[in-house]
């Protein structure tokens, strides 16, 4: 969904809501296997640094030995604010290779 419904825009209030639901493999109760290993190292990883999944997966993504240009965009300000922080992340090795292990 991602903010949209049958072609539509959702309201600023649901949009957050369908967001979270479309992104539900990476929740705790998820039954993929393979989600829920890298569900388990992203939380471990997001843990030890305090960071959001979103900061961490960005990193991870710019930091990569090859380039890499995420392309994101935010609905608010506090999106804004998030995904600049990743640019601010450091993952160390072993950090990498965990969530490079799991991907």
């Amino acid at each position: 969904m991602c903010g949209f419904e049958e072609g539509r825009e959702l309201p600023p209030e649901k949009a957050d809501d369908a967001w979270e639901d479309d992104h539900a493999p990476y929740g705790p109760d998820n039954e993929w296997p393979v989600a829920k290993a890298q569900s388990a190292v992203l939380t471990e990883v997001t843990g030890e640094l305090g960071a959001t999944v979103d900061q961490v997966v960005l990193a991870q993504l710019i930091g990569h030995p090859v380039p890499t240009v995420p392309v994101v965009g935010a609905g608010s300000a506090a999106q804004s604010a998030e995904i600049l922080a990743a640019l601010d992340l450091v993952l160390d090795e072993d950090q990498r290779r965990r969530l490079d292990a799991a991907a």
